[in-house]
């Protein structure tokens, strides 16, 4: 191994200077050192414990990691804050990475950097594929041998009786193993598992097969219940979970068998990624440090990472609010850029409430692929306060983000949702306003107005003229194919107050932008009633996903599609709440 170090100087803006104080410190003095856990080089799939490490005595301070392929760009794994230690391996190939560990002084504001280049070996040896435990029961690493530049490898797995999935392809590289991870599989299995092989001039070729047994489930995740088999094909046979308690995400086949799982610890998944990864969110007790968004891969292994409090930095820089934590909403873009969620207190003055009242509204956050700031929107600017929470709902510690203003505030907004449009804005769901609204964003260069409210009270009317009709404290507003059909799940809670028979509704609308006109198209009564959480999805068959989250008092949820007509053709029953559920055709595809 080699090792560079570095030392900069940062020229923060004055507002920086209010960078809080953190609980948890991390404590190095001299010259900055970072050390693998094992020697190099190592096997492809070893996971390796990276720390930075800058001797007894010195002050407290935040860490980053980064790596690059020799002669590349950086890439993040973790952005700036507390913890001087990452369990870390590439995901792709073998080779030599670059490894970068910063260290940011919390009292000189001063960067010292060091990085380590470190070797992966391929397990493929002899010209033949190999196969690995990933440490995760349900998730294999497939090496193959090198393959020639101009091909595109993927492997394809099954069980003696049929074949499961197969991975996305690869481009090969001259002289590099390609690196896969399988998932979807079920436990205590038997699976075979073949490269494939495709140029643009030969028809697919099979490589040899090599064989392995998964482990077993552990403990603690939800059980499932067909309550409704499927009536109609589809190509979507895998119900992605985002359970709350216990929070574990899962993935179960049609038939409710669990086939993978998150290993680790995670508020809640918000949705899948690209190519086996996916993104989600952390509230923890304490500051703004311990709120973060996360990508992760099958394994479990963090992709990429940022706190709100490294988010901050870049807020005070830019003359933007502070946020308090993240929330509802992290998912990628086409471009490759990052979307979220953010909560914003400020006190208000006789607005919502006598005298002065702490109020909780949304931030949306794009970040480039790096995780740093590249466009806002604060609901604050654009959207009037003077119009409360419809239900006049209250976030106390514990319910919502962390609070820092105030013991409890009023939950004014709670957007669950934002969706990059397919004309190049954003439509945002704002559940305790009864309101859909699109941002003027244009892919970046928008001025972040708001070009209409979709809902009661809004913009547009109604061709029925029937206001019953309309959505309430709706979740997961999505333009699908186009820009004129848009999918909600409507769970009802402002129509419940006058009648406490409503149930929850899954809803399609076909929108007139032009003459602030919308039709309902799909209008299904799911028979029970989700006071809070759920999706909405169109599958590729032509029928609907809709995520009825939470129901009382069993505290259960279901995974419904609908037809057309709005007729039921399939129900999974699991014995908890699911903030959303996602119907996808394997763990790579996030449709």
């Amino acid at each position: 191994m080699s090792r560079r170090v570095f030392s900069t100087q940062l020229r923060w803006q004055n507002a920086l200077l209010l960078l809080p104080v953190f609980a948890n410190f991390a404590y190095g003095a001299g010259n900055l050192e970072l050390r693998p856990s094992v020697p190099s080089p190592q096997p492809v799939g070893t996971l390796v414990s990276w720390t930075a490490n800058a001797g007894p005595g010195s002050s407290a301070a935040y860490y980053r990691f980064r790596y690059r392929s020799p002669g590349g760009e950086y890439r993040m794994i973790r952005d700036f804050g507390p913890g001087e230690t990452i369990e870390w391996m590439p995901s792709d190939a073998d080779g030599t990475t670059e490894v970068e560990a910063s260290r940011m002084d919390l009292e000189s504001r001063e960067i010292t950097a060091v990085s380590e280049y470190f070797s992966w070996t391929s397990l493929a040896t002899d010209g033949q594929p190999a196969i690995t435990a990933s440490g995760h029961p349900l998730v294999w690493i497939f090496s193959t041998p090198p393959c020639a530049g101009g091909t595109f490898m993927a492997v394809e797995y099954g069980t003696s009786s049929r074949t499961v999935s197969s991975t996305p392809f690869h481009a090969c590289r001259e002289g590099v193993s390609l690196t896969f991870q399988l998932a979807g599989l079920l436990p205590s299995t038997g699976y075979f598992a073949r490269p494939i092989l495709a140029t643009a001039e030969q028809p697919l070729r099979y490589g040899p097969s090599v064989e392995f047994r998964t482990g077993e489930l552990p403990d603690g995740l939800l059980s499932h219940t067909i309550s409704r088999p499927r009536t109609r094909y589809t190509d979507q046979e895998i119900v992605l979970e985002a359970p709350i308690f216990p929070n574990r995400p899962t993935a179960v086949d049609l038939a409710g068998n669990v086939i993978w799982y998150y290993p680790g610890a995670i508020s809640v998944l918000t949705r899948p990624g690209r190519e086996g990864t996916f993104w989600g969110l952390i509230q923890s007790p304490g500051g703004t440090e311990m709120q973060r968004i996360r990508e992760f891969d099958l394994t479990g292994m963090t992709r990429r990472e940022t706190n709100a409090a490294r988010v901050n930095q870049q807020l005070a820089a830019l003359g933007r609010r502070q946020i308090n934590g993240f929330h509802h909403e992290v998912r990628e873009l086409p471009d490759g850029k990052i979307m979220a969620l953010a909560g914003v207190e400020q006190i208000l003055t006789d607005v919502q409430g006598p005298g002065p009242v702490d109020v909780l509204g949304d931030m949306i956050i794009i970040f480039d692929q790096d995780l740093q700031i590249v466009w806002t929107w604060d609901g604050f600017d654009y959207l009037d306060p003077s119009r409360p929470a419809i239900l006049n709902e209250i976030c106390s510690q514990g319910s919502c983000p962390p609070l820092y203003l105030a013991p409890d505030g009023n939950d004014w907004t709670h957007a669950n949702s934002v969706q990059l449009a397919p004309d190049g804005n954003l439509v945002m769901s704002i559940r305790h306003l009864d309101w859909v609204i699109k941002i003027d964003y244009q892919n970046g260069l928008g001025s972040g107005n708001i070009l209409w409210r979709f809902g009661k009270d809004g913009d547009f009317r109604l061709s029925t003229g029937n206001p019953a009709d309309w959505f309430s404290h709706q979740h997961d507003s999505e333009f699908e194919l186009n820009n004129t059909t848009l999918t909600l799940f409507d769970n009802g809670n402002t129509r419940r107050q006058s009648d406490p028979t409503v149930t929850s509704r899954g809803q399609v609308f076909e929108i007139d932008e032009i003459t602030r006109t919308a039709r309902v198209v799909v209008n299904a009564d799911l028979g029970v009633f989700s006071f809070a959480l759920g999706a909405a999805q169109r599958l590729r068959n032509g029928n609907y996903h809709f995520d009825v989250g939470w129901t009382l008092p069993a505290n259960t949820s279901f995974s419904m599609e609908v037809d057309p007509a709005g007729r039921l053709s399939y129900s999974l029953q699991a014995s908890g709440p699911q903030y959303r559920t996602f119907r996808m055709r394997d763990l790579y595809t996030p449709d």
